[in-house]
């Protein structure tokens, strides 16, 4: 990444993954910059290097949505659409849509990595 900010890094980087991506996260960053967690699949626990991490500065965020209600997450996109809308965010890769019934495979899925995209639930009208 850093080739790509003339050695500087990335101010922030949004780890959607978890435990598995967050060293490769922290490495990223510049001095200064910021890590937002927002979920944890697989491998709950990391480690990273402590003198590097206060050197540089860093700080790390945890999201935690199951505290929000739909009412609030909707805010959230909301407040995210300009942006996807202009390019400045592009979404993820949909792998498959699945059925409520087949909520428990998909589950299984993507906490055993070999879901390379999101898995979106549909519901009959």
């Amino acid at each position: 990444m850093k080739q790509f900010t003339r050695s500087h890094g990335v101010d922030v980087a949004f780890n959607c993954v978890g435990g598995g991506l967050f060293e490769v996260a922290l490495n990223t960053l510049g001095p200064g910059g910021r890590q937002v967690n927002i979920t944890s699949v697989g491998e709950r626990r990391v480690s990273f290097d402590l003198l590097d991490f206060y050197r540089r500065q860093i700080t790390l965020f945890a999201v935690n949505t199951i505290t929000l209600d739909t009412i609030a997450s909707g805010d959230i996109l909301d407040d995210l659409r300009d942006a996807f809308e202009k390019g400045r965010l592009t979404p993820p890769e949909i792998t498959r849509t699945c059925s409520l019934e087949e909520a428990v495979e998909a589950y299984r899925q993507v906490d055993s990595g070999v879901v390379g995209g999101k898995i979106v639930f549909t519901f009959p009208h």
